[in-house]
């Protein structure tokens, strides 16, 4: 969901009805006037106008809130996971094993 101003997308949030447990989350985007209470207010107010129950602890779906460009924006969020890492256990250590950060130029 995305409404031309902040208050446009809490009417929007206001109709949406979920059956699981969620939580929402400010996504920074660099914009100097986000403060840390700035943030965790919309965040409070966004979770409060939505239609299901709150849980910070484990939540079963969590939703991210942001602004870009002057509009606000409200959907799921997906967190992003460091498949490299796990790549970087060999099965085996050889020492002609090559490192998995060798990169190739």
């Amino acid at each position: 969901m995305e409404g031309e101003s902040y208050r446009e997308l809490l009417e929007k949030v206001a109709t949406f009805q979920i059956g699981e447990t969620f939580k929402v989350m400010y996504v920074k985007n660099g914009s100097v006037d986000e403060t840390f209470e700035k943030r965790r207010a919309m965040e409070k107010e966004v979770g409060l106008h939505i239609n299901g129950v709150a849980d910070y602890r484990q939540p079963k779906r969590l939703f991210g809130v942001m602004n870009i460009n002057g509009r606000s924006i409200f959907g799921d969020y997906v967190k992003s996971e460091s498949v490299w890492y796990q790549h970087q256990q060999n099965p085996h250590n050889y020492s002609t094993a090559l490192s998995t950060r060798v990169g190739t130029y």
